[in-house]
This record gives structure tokens, C-alpha cells and sequence, in this order.
């Protein structure tokens, strides 16, 4: 071993030179503390492990980007100001950390995930559309299909129809016959009586799941509820063995440029998704550049692609590597697969509050502000583009109103009522398939409902309670005891850990759920505060007041939840639900994990349903 001390030695590091040095990235590393003052650094991708200073640990956090060596100098240097004395000492002991194997080279990593790639296969794939009591948006959506050639890799179209009012169940059966002839595949019509048939099937083959089966696809065992996920549930079902694309059924096909300049393929998170806002649908159809491209082929050019092939044919070298996480590059190989791609919204945002803003980055929110129309009037017109400037790959993903999947491999089920049934997906895909990968499009598909929803641009000040969010926050962890581990067993994991909660001691599960609320409302507080003091820099107008007044209240409140915890969160949201019980809350995590322990049996089954 090798012992460094930065002994507060980095000082201003020489001017950046040209882009054809090499990019270095710390990553593949674990700090593990030591004694007196050092840590030791172990790399797993080398087996090489370093004693060191922890200062020279610190400073390392701010390496993990694939950077020049003068450009990693200069960002510990704004990150830790007193570090300025010595420059050439600083410079040394990045070289010997260098040196020792503790930087990746970005030629190394684009030799790791640009080598024996196999090419992408257009295999078959099944189109879904999702409705539910709206006959004239399927009606358009079914006219705006007609209007464009179907890709010859999509064998059948099947509308699923999670309609609540007789009305329309009959309504979307006479839209879909005086279409259907129109549309060169095989259009099901997946109504009561073919849902019927296929829980039928299911029975015959997987009796023992008669209980999971019930729980994720019975519409009496969730009356009264949204049931989004159970709708999902039936397209993932008919999927297996193919790729599919999910449809909303208030889009229309037409993919829709970026407003603003657009860039190549990226490594990013749901951090980098960015928003424009317009004052009318008008405005917002004045600025919607057609990208000319028909959205469903876009969408299935890529959906089982692996990272290897996307840098191909996306990235000239290793050069283009500028900036990316290598931290999280380091998790994937050549073949890693993109199970889950989705794309931006060009109109409605699809949120069910204006909360969505506050995840936005500053200069978003800066555009939003700077524009003369009241925020209240901006949120409640809903006109608005939301997404990435181009392609981007990410660990998680949400959903989109269209949103395509490979399921020629595990993918999880969701919880079928409710809201928040899409994050927790995104979550439990990342612990099942912790390889894979998500790609956000360049471009974003345009959402116009034909209800009025002007009330859900609400801004109200946000809280934190117990509910699907936090089983996500909870699930999201990734335990290291799950590496190597089979897609199926993984998901048995997930399982075992709601059946853990389901059966746990209240005491203990109000300890775990106040923990993890704690948690989220500090992260949210943290966030206000970076809004706030972004503030200062966005001038003076009735729209700055407005967001300020919005980010001191959600503050005051995140501050005084700290402060002042309800001691039984989960005894205090009963409380308040005259409809659940803290016995039926547990029931509802034991059927969900049974579910899910018994998803792989099901998908098998599922595979030799026919329609007819």
C-alpha cells in the first residue's frame, strides 16, 4: 500500500488545454475508514485497494465524471476553496492515484462497452392502447393510427379497455368495429368478457395463483379506485415474448423537436429533464417543431437495444465520453439492455398537481418566471413541452404516454390501483434488472386530453406522508447480497422484503416509515433551499414573489415536520382513512408480495393465451 496526504496542497490548476486529452474518471471505488485521519480506497474493477488521507478520498468524490486532469483539478478546487497552496504537489498525487489504477481511462471504458457487440434484432412486437371511459380519444387515437403505416415489426394492436361505465365499454366496442377493418393487423378489443377469458386461462394453468391473480388483474377486488397498474398488468400479460409499446389514449402520433438546441446521446438522470411553458395550446402548436419521424418506429428502433450499440451508433469515440457519470457507466457491460424506453410530452404534462415544477432544473424554472403571464394561469393552461434535449439513459424510469418495453426478459408487475404505480415500477425494475437501462427519446409525443384539467395546476406547498412513495424510497435500496443473482430471484427478494414489512411489529414499521419520511423531507428541504438561493439571480417580478412564496411555505412546513414529527405515522394516516385498517394494509402487502413471487409463473402461463 501507498500513503498520500493532500496537506491542503491543490491549488489553481494550470489553464484547461486542448480536448484531445485523455478524460479520466474515479469510479468502481469504496471508501472504507481506517484509523488516524485515513481511509482506504478498494477498486473493484481492479482489486486494488490504497490507503490515503481522508482529504484525498473527499476530493476524489468530485472525480467520479470522466474529465481531463486539469479539469478534475479545477473542480476540487471550487468544491474544497481551501485547498490552494501547492499545485504541482496536488497535481502529483492525482497522477499516482492515476498511476495506482484508481481512474479509468474513458478509451478503457469505451473498449469495456463498445466490444463484441451483437447486433439488434427487430423482433415482434405488440401495440397496447390503454383507455378508460374515453371514446372519443380512442376514436381519434385509432383514426391517427390509420393515418400512418404500422411498422411490419408490429404483428397486432390490443386496446385495453379499463372503462368503469357500461357506456363506454359499448362505445369503444363500435369504435374499434367500424376501424378495425381499416388497420392492417389483428385489433383485440380486450373488454370484460376477454378479460374474463384470459383470468380463465390463467386459472387452468397456475390454479395455485388464484389469489395473486385476483389481486393484480380483479376489477371488484379494487372498486371504487384508479387502476392504472391493473390496465398495465393485462399489456405486460399479452406481451411476454415480445417487445410492446403502451399507448395512452389521449395522444396523438406526432413526435415533436426539442424547443431548444438539442445535443447527442447522454448518461444523465431525472434531474436533467427539462420543461418549456406557453400561455395558450395555441402558442404551444406555433412552436411544435415535427420532427417528420413516426413516433411508434422511433420508439421500437430502440427498445431492446443494448449500450453497446447505442454508443456505435450514437458516439464517434471515446472523446464523447466528456461528462459522463462514470460512477454509473461502471455498473454496465457492452449487452447491458435498454428494457424501458419513454419519451418527452408535448402539451398536457400528465401530472395530476403543478407540483412537477419543483423537480425541474434553474434555468426551467428561470423561463417559467421570467414570462408575463400569472404562474397560476402558466400551471393551470397546461401547455407545455417536458423532457430531454436528446437521448438519454438512466438507472430509473416512470413511464410516459407512450412507452415502450422488451419483454422477452423478466420485467416486474404492477401494483394494480392507486396512484404512484409507476414509480414504484421503475424502482422494482432497477432491483430486478439492475443491468438494464432506461432511454429517455430526444422528442417528445404530443398529449392533448380532451377533458378540461386546468384544476391540477394547483401549486400547493409539499409535505411528505406515508403511502406508495415510500414503499418505493424503501425498495430503491440496492442490497449488495443481490449481486449475481437471476432476474427471478432478485424479484423474490423484492417479495420477501414487502412480506417483511407486511409482518412486521408496528413499533418497528413506524420506526422504518418515520425514518425514510425524515429522509424524503430532507431531501426536499434541501431542494428548496437550492431554489431559493437560485432566486436571486431570476429578478424581481409577481412570478418570483409567487414561487418564493411557494418554496417559504413548503420550506416552513418540511422545517416544522422535522422538528416536530407525528410519532405514529402510520397509526395517524389510519386514522384519518375511515375505509383501511392497519389489519387490511397488511393483508394488501402480503398479497402483493405473494404476487409477485408468483409473477414468473403467470408470465409463463400468460404465453399460451389466444383471443379467439
Amino acid at each position: 500500500m501507498s500513503e498520500f496526504s493532500f496537506s491542503y496542497s491543490i491549488g489553481s490548476p494550470p489553464a484547461l488545454t486542448g480536448e484531445s486529452e485523455p478524460l479520466w474518471s474515479f469510479n468502481s471505488t469504496k471508501v472504507l475508514p481506517c484509523i488516524g485521519g485515513t481511509v482506504t480506497l478498494h477498486n473493484s474493477r481492479n482489486n486494488q485497494s490504497m490507503l490515503v488521507q481522508s482529504e484525498v478520498a473527499h476530493a476524489l468524490s468530485f472525480c467520479g465524471p470522466f474529465r481531463t486532469m486539469d479539469a478534475h483539478l479545477e473542480r476540487i478546487l471550487a468544491a474544497m476553496p481551501p485547498l490552494r497552496d501547492n499545485p504541482q504537489d496536488a497535481r502529483s498525487i492525482l497522477t499516482s492515484i492515476r498511476e495506482a489504477g484508481f481512474l479509468e481511462p474513458s478509451e478503457a471504458a469505451w473498449q469495456r462497452l463498445c466490444v463484441d457487440v451483437t447486433p439488434h434484432e427487430s423482433t415482434p412486437a405488440r401495440v397496447f392502447i390503454l383507455t378508460c371511459d374515453r371514446p372519443e380519444a380512442l376514436k381519434r387515437l385509432l383514426g391517427n393510427l390509420c393515418d400512418n403505416p404500422i411498422d411490419p415489426a408490429i404483428e397486432s394492436l390490443w386496446v385495453i379497455d379499463d372503462s368503469k361505465q357500461a357506456e363506454s365499454l359499448g362505445h369503444n366496442a363500435e369504435v374499434i368495429g367500424a376501424i378495425r377493418h381499416q388497420i392492417p393487423v389483428p385489433v383485440h378489443h380486450v373488454d370484460t368478457a376477454m378479460h374474463e377469458a384470459l383470468i380463465g386461462h390463467l386459472l387452468r394453468l397456475a390454479p395455485q395463483h388464484q389469489t395473486s391473480l385476483s389481486f393484480l388483474l380483479n376489477t371488484d377486488r379494487w372498486s371504487g379506485m384508479p387502476t392504472y397498474g391493473r390496465a398495465r398488468n393485462l399489456s405486460l400479460l399479452l406481451s411476454v415474448g415480445f417487445r410492446a409499446l403502451v399507448l395512452d389514449d389521449d395522444i396523438l402520433l406526432q413526435a415533436i423537436a426539442p424547443p431548444c438546441a438539442t445535443r447527442g446521446l447522454k448518461l444523465d438522470s431525472t434531474r436533467g429533464r427539462e420543461a418549456a411553458f406557453y400561455i395558450s395550446h395555441d402558442a404551444l402548436a406555433q412552436h411544435a417543431l415535427d420532427t417528420h419521424h413516426d413516433p411508434l418506429i422511433q420508439i421500437l428502433g430502440n427498445v431492446g437495444q443494448s449500450l453497446g450499440n447505442l454508443m456505435l451508433n450514437s458516439l464517434a469515440g471515446p472523446a464523447e465520453l466528456a461528462g459522463w457519470d462514470g460512477e454509473l457507466l461502471s455498473r454496465y457491460g457492452a449487452q447491458s439492455p435498454v428494457l424501458l424506453n419513454q419519451c418527452g410530452s408535448w402539451g398536457d404534462p400528465g401530472t395530476g398537481d403543478a407540483s412537477w415544477i419543483f423537480f425541474l432544473p434553474e434555468q426551467s424554472i428561470k423561463s417559467l418566471i421570467g414570462l408575463e403571464q400569472p404562474l397560476e394561469h402558466l400551471l393551470a393552461v397546461r401547455a407545455n413541452w417536458m423532457g430531454y434535449r436528446g437521448p438519454t439513459l438512466s438507472a430509473y424510469g416512470s413511464l410516459s404516454q407512450l412507452t415502450g418495453c422488451d419483454h422477452h426478459t423478466l420485467l416486474p408487475p404492477y401494483f394494480p390501483a392507486g396512484r404512484g404505480e409507476d414509480a414504484l415500477f421503475g424502482i422494482m425494475l432497477q432491483r430486478v434488472q439492475p443491468n438494464s437501462l432506461v432511454l429517455s427519446e430526444g422528442w417528445s409525443i404530443r398529449h392533448e386530453p380532451l377533458d378540461n384539467r386546468a384544476d391540477r395546476g394547483d401549486l400547493k406547498p409539499l409535505s411528505v406522508t406515508p403511502g406508495m412513495s415510500t414503499l418505493a424510497d424503501w425498495l430503491g435500496r440496492e442490497p449488495e447480497e443481490e449481486q449475481g443473482l437471476t432476474p427471478a430471484r432478485r424479484l423474490l427478494s423484492v417479495g420477501d422484503d414487502i412480506k417483511k414489512l407486511a409482518q412486521m411489529e408496528i413499533n418497528a414499521l413506524e420506526r422504518l416509515v418515520g425514518e425514510k419520511i425524515a429522509s424524503k423531507r430532507t431531501s426536499l428541504l434541501g431542494r428548496c433551499t437550492e431554489h431559493l438561493e437560485q432566486l436571486s439571480s431570476m429578478g424581481a417580478s409577481a412570478n418570483a414573489t409567487a414561487w418564493s412564496d411557494f418554496l417559504s411555505q413548503s420550506q416552513a412546513g418540511l422545517i416544522e415536520a422535522l422538528q416536530s414529527p407525528e410519532p405514529a405515522p402510520v397509526r395517524s394516516l389510519l386514522e384519518g382513512d375511515s375505509t383501511t385498517t392497519e389489519a387490511s394494509v397488511r393483508e394488501m402487502g402480503d398479497q402483493f408480495a405473494d404476487a409477485l413471487l408468483a409473477w414468473p409463473e403467470i408470465c409463463e402461463a400468460s404465453k399460451a393465451f389466444r383471443p379467439d
